[in-house]
């Protein structure tokens, strides 16, 4: 997987305000609980990372750290925010969104950041969660943030939002991903 883009790229769209959150079918597919008061009402506006896998698929990647359990539990919601937008973006204008990512990876390439990438023809946009693998003394609360992270994707799955597949990583201290 080569990353294409840094940590913190704000993102202004209102797509990204009007189908975040604040949808109630969330609170009927969620059991109220002592952590669902954490539920964030917009996607923070920052991408945390953006690559090509080794399919040519296009990930957006919202990454926590091993403990989070506040924000954590909403993160496949900003990682489908960040997808939709991108797939807006490539169905708008497909040859300047394919152009400017490639154009991206190899750049990252040429400057020794990653192996080169091609993306795929059908350019597929697949949101992805990433948390930082746990110490000893993180894992028992990392299993927990981690499973509140999947009762959100399950429920967002299951409410009115047609939401595609969350893929899960677990992102080690050298920097390296693997299925979580």
């Amino acid at each position: 997987m080569i990353g294409i883009a840094a940590v913190g790229r704000r993102i202004h769209h209102p797509t990204a305000n009007t189908i975040y959150l604040q949808d109630t079918t969330l609170d009927t597919e969620l059991s109220p609980n002592t952590w669902t008061h954490t539920r964030k009402t917009n996607p923070g506006g920052e991408l945390d990372c953006l690559a090509i896998d080794d399919q040519g698929r296009l990930l957006t990647i919202e990454v926590k750290p091993a403990d989070e359990m506040g924000t954590g539990a909403w993160a496949p919601a900003q990682a489908m925010i960040y997808a939709q937008l991108f797939r807006l973006w490539i169905r708008r204008n497909p040859e300047l969104a394919r152009s400017t990512l490639q154009t991206m990876a190899d750049q990252r390439a040429k400057l020794g950041l990653g192996a080169p990438a091609t993306l795929s023809p059908e350019l597929p946009v697949v949101p992805v969660v990433a948390f930082g693998a746990p110490t000893a003394d993180q894992a028992h609360v990392h299993q927990q943030a981690v499973s509140r992270a999947k009762l959100v994707a399950d429920a967002l799955r299951r409410g009115s939002f047609g939401a595609p597949l969350i893929e899960w990583l677990r992102v080690e201290a050298d920097g390296t991903a693997k299925p979580l």
